[in-house]
């Protein structure tokens, strides 16, 4: 499946961002879709959460000019990016989305990680136990089977003196089959 074209583009990471940033719905579920075509959820949840961190980055030094009373107009720009509502609003929201859902996408991983895990751990164990079972099972098989091999090494035609029946035996005694009367194996 990584190999399709179409799978490779609609999952790539350019494409799952802007989804993410038009239609979140979309874009979660292409970024699950990814993480399910790749098997790398967690490295792919990292990049979410560093682009959520780098869009975050002039709030943040806003945030600390602010702490040391500096005003935002010394630093070139910087006064531009805050004021903008395309800033304020959207990349910000978008930002906080994306580290949203780096952060779950790594807790969802870790949980479900560790629950295949027990799964696999406890479906191995079961094996385990049905391939013992089997064992057991054919060990006596063939205990049955090499006692049946040895009693006819044993076997014998034996002629019943009483009524001229022929009878196998497997021991020196019997019962003739007819009669049921005891004969002796010579």
């Amino acid at each position: 499946m990584r190999n399709n074209i179409f799978v490779r583009i609609i999952t790539s990471m350019p494409i799952i961002l802007l989804t993410l940033y038009f239609i979140p719905v979309l874009g979660v579920i292409l970024a699950l879709f990814r993480g399910l075509v790749y098997k790398n959820v967690t490295k792919y949840s990292s990049i979410f959460i560093f682009i959520g961190f780098i869009l975050l980055i002039p709030a943040l030094v806003d945030f600390i000019m602010g702490l040391f009373s500096i005003s935002s107009k010394d630093i070139p720009y910087l006064s531009n990016i805050m004021s903008s509502k395309f800033y304020t609003n959207d990349l910000i929201d978008y930002s906080k989305l994306l580290i949203t859902i780096g952060v779950l996408y790594i807790i969802v991983s870790l949980i479900a990680r560790n629950a295949l895990n027990r799964a696999g751990k406890s479906l191995n164990d079961y094996l385990k136990r049905e391939d013992l079972k089997y064992q057991e099972i054919a060990r006596e098989n063939d205990m049955k089977i090499k006692l049946k091999q040895e009693k006819a090494k044993n076997t014998k035609v034996v002629y019943c003196p009483y009524c001229g029946a022929d009878n196998i035996l497997t021991e020196s005694t019997g019962v003739c089959k007819y009669c049921r009367r005891n004969i002796k194996a010579k």
